[in-house]
């Protein structure tokens, strides 16, 4: 898809995935670091999420006001949706299927794997550190440049 918006532009990614390994999926704590086991308390589900990341600061939105953390690692393979959005929520470009390698921010996501922690907030640790922000401008001048 052609966008009008450069990548440059981009504010935020929007993920919707499903987990094709059930053994695979999200692993939360409370602010001690206690395992939390109640589902309705785990800010991602466990075996699909839809999320949103302020790729600025690595900061998924509507992170609930719950001190939880957690852990992810997702065997997405084919099934993701990716939208790379404005600071508007216009469309830079979509895809799906494979896992942008970018999402493996703790081990390499080899097109399958979406792989990362947060903190307490819903901010993606190392996000900043490893210039997730720059990969992901990188990646969508690859993909536009090839329309």
């Amino acid at each position: 898809m052609k966008a009008q918006n450069k990548p440059c532009d981009i504010k935020y990614l929007s993920i919707s995935v499903g987990n094709e390994d059930c053994d695979d999926g999200v692993t939360a704590y409370d602010e001690k670091g206690n395992l939390v086991t109640k589902r309705e308390d785990i800010p991602l589900h466990y075996w699909n999420f839809n999320l949103k990341i302020d790729v600025d600061e690595g900061k998924i939105m509507d992170w609930p006001n719950k001190k939880i953390s957690v852990k992810v690692y997702m065997r997405a393979m084919d099934t993701g949706f990716y939208d790379y959005l404005d600071k508007n929520n216009n469309i830079i470009y979509q895809e799906s299927g494979y896992v942008p390698d970018f999402l493996g921010v703790n081990s390499h996501a080899y097109g399958d794997c979406i792989n990362f922690d947060t903190d307490v907030n819903g901010v993606i640790l190392n996000w900043k550190e490893k210039n997730i922000k720059e990969k992901i401008i990188k990646y969508l001048g690859e993909r536009l440049n090839n329309e």
